[in-house]
């Protein structure tokens, strides 16, 4: 059974990979960890990215000579990279060397970079820093800041974090209400709530995430209030998380939302059913599996119908959606 939902569970981080950088991300986040690429990528940079594949040795190598290269830019993008994507604590030393060292511009990237390599003995020294750079004019360096200032886990900048909770910038706000969440600040709870009314969608989706998280996964009466919201966004990203994070609501509780209008809600209910035991519910999700026009939420159906014990009632037409589902 298991089985079903780890390829089912592939299938569609995949698909929703794609489409987040695709339509939601913008490809300047894919290539760094919080700020433009340089347009003009030099000799240090295009050398490291091309032997990625074929020589992973001689990858990490050209990006920790870059941490030494005369362009500025180059120094950025290797500190991106080996930070933000290789996680590579050897590099530490030298980081802490263009911390102190190095020009502004640098200097505020080589923070962010510590964070994320949770260099502890940095804290103290980067933690102004970044908390400076919550001032700043680029919405990609507050952005950053906030989420290094999580990562680091300072108390002491949750009211900064907050007043980011109005930023101008969507993604700004986004990571505002998520560092708040992980900083497991209960304080904020009342303006996170108030942003499931009337925000951007982004911002929906974390404050229920973060909703969520500050209430703890346990308490289920709150969570079951995100699941009246008229606000179609606000069910919906909480019936998805209830079904990823494995949250123990009641069958009864998610069974209205087989029928909901929108894809992503339907395959969360229908996966539920599996997970939460809703055997009254067969014939629903009999019906799904026939009749939706969508193939994902059919094959959340037939997924849960074999956790439910159903395979030898399914007609031949359904074992053809259990047969895709094994790939």
């Amino acid at each position: 059974m298991s089985k079903y939902r780890w390829v089912i569970s592939l299938s569609i981080v995949l698909l929703l990979f794609t489409i987040f950088f695709i339509w939601v991300v913008p490809f300047k986040d894919f290539i760094s960890v919080f700020s433009n690429a340089p347009k003009s990528a030099s000799v240090t940079t295009a050398t490291a990215q091309s032997k990625n594949n074929a020589e992973g040795e001689s990858f990490l190598s050209n990006l920790r000579k870059g941490l030494k290269d005369k362009d500025a830019d180059e120094r950025i993008q290797s500190l991106r990279w080996l930070s933000g994507f290789i996680n590579d604590k050897e590099s530490i030393p030298e980081i802490r060397l263009i911390f102190e060292r190095d020009d502004e511009k640098v200097r505020k990237t080589a923070a962010v970079a510590l964070a994320y390599l949770d260099d502890k003995e940095s804290f103290a020294k980067i933690a102004p820093e970044l908390r400076k750079m919550l001032g700043e004019e680029d919405d990609d360096l507050r952005r950053a800041a906030i989420t290094a200032l999580a990562r680091i886990d300072i108390k002491d900048s949750i009211p900064k974090i907050r007043h980011c909770l109005y930023d101008k910038s969507e993604r700004v706000r986004c990571a505002a209400v998520e560092a708040l969440a992980n900083l497991n600040d209960r304080e904020s709870l009342p303006v996170i709530t108030g942003l499931l009314d009337n925000e951007a969608k982004p911002v929906k989706k974390a404050a229920v995430e973060s909703y969520i998280k500050l209430h703890g996964q346990d308490n289920i009466a709150e969570i079951k209030k995100l699941l009246d919201y008229k606000d179609k966004v606000v069910p919906q990203w909480t019936i998805y998380r209830i079904d990823q994070w494995d949250i123990k609501v009641s069958a009864t509780d998610i069974m209205r939302f087989l029928d909901a209008d929108d894809i992503l809600t339907r395959w969360s209910a229908a996966s539920l059913m599996g997970k939460l035991s809703g055997r009254e519910f067969i014939p629903k999700l009999k019906e799904m599996l026939l009749k939706d026009k969508d193939s994902t939420v059919r094959g959340w159906a037939t997924v849960a119908l074999i956790e439910l014990g159903e395979k030898q009632d399914l007609t031949p037409k359904e074992g053809q959606y259990i047969a895709r589902t094994r790939g």
